[in-house]
């Protein structure tokens, strides 16, 4: 009986597991008719219905969570956006798969923020990249079964790990660094390089955790600049796919706005093992690389 009400509790519990950390749902995108890649848990889409049936509905926005990997057109897109370089609009189709899959096709407007994961070299859960965008015209296609080519597709995507990162930081040693912190990259209102368009900014510190074994440049670089201001340093975070190559890059000049022990319930003595958090502040022009995309002139 023990043994029974044992087993019994053990499938509750991960049938509790099971209902707060439900599994994405694949939905497949379509760039102007033609297949583009899978997504996950599409979903923003909900505009108003107008009064008048025939009218086109409202503007409005969706998010999808996509896997880095080398022929992704979302991140090609959001890089364009956020580099100034974005293609006119174009035609996006979304296909839900699994029961009450349904198609969802609307124009797209540009990106209007990308929000990175965070980061750290112990992770063993998959991770996305979101891309929000900002539509128009949407409308619902109807409903459909998964194509045959759809399931393969669903099929050979792999899942992403936030452990598949690399990050530089000029001339600083954080080759190291264990954990980065996420971060969103938004449309901001000011026109940052003078080319009439508003620019995309980052709001909240960056922040990287190190060995104490080398956080002394870092304090060097916080004091170099007098007063506690630190002169301003470029930081690329290298997003790799599941081939260790590069996928995405976010370059993004920071400054050093803290330093710190990530756990100071140790204390402050400086001993082997321990970490070091560093907080960056994004400033001026982000560019993003990605394969197929372009930076500004002069990036």
């Amino acid at each position: 009986m023990k043994a029974s009400l044992g087993t019994f509790l053990t499938l509750l519990a991960l049938a509790a597991i099971a209902v707060a950390q439900p599994h994405p749902v694949p939905h497949v995108i379509y760039i102007d008719g033609a297949m583009s890649e899978v997504g996950y848990d599409f979903e923003g889409l909900q505009p108003h219905v107008p009064v008048d049936p025939a009218a086109k509905l409202v503007s409005t926005k969706g998010c999808v969570k996509i896997t880095p990997s080398q022929n992704s057109q979302s991140l090609r897109t959001a890089a364009d956006s956020v580099n100034g370089t974005a293609k006119p609009p174009v035609k996006w189709t979304v296909h839900r798969d699994g029961s009450g899959g349904g198609s969802v096709s609307f124009a797209s407007q540009g990106v209007s923020a990308v929000h990175m994961p965070a980061l750290d070299v112990a992770a063993s859960e998959a991770g996305f990249i979101e891309v929000m965008m900002d539509a128009a015209d949407v409308q619902f296609d109807g409903f459909f079964r998964t194509t045959a080519e759809e399931k393969r597709a669903i099929k050979a995507s792999k899942n992403w790990l936030p452990s598949n990162f690399r990050c530089s930081l000029d001339d600083l040693p954080i080759d190291q660094v264990s954990r980065v912190s996420s971060f969103s990259i938004r449309q901001g209102a000011a026109d940052l390089d003078g080319d009439g368009a508003a620019d995309f900014v980052i709001t909240e510190a960056i922040k990287l955790t190190i060995p104490v074994e080398v956080a002394s440049p870092f304090s060097a670089w916080f004091y170099a600049g007098g007063a506690g201001v630190a002169a301003p340093k470029m930081l690329a975070i290298e997003y790799r796919d599941t081939n260790k190559k590069a996928v995405l890059t976010v370059i993004i000049q920071v400054e050093l706005e803290s330093l710190g022990y990530a756990d100071l319930f140790l204390g402050i003595a400086e001993a082997p093992g321990r970490e070091v958090q560093v907080a960056l502040k994004a400033r001026g022009i982000i560019t993003i690389r990605s394969s197929g995309s372009a930076g500004k002139a002069g990036k």
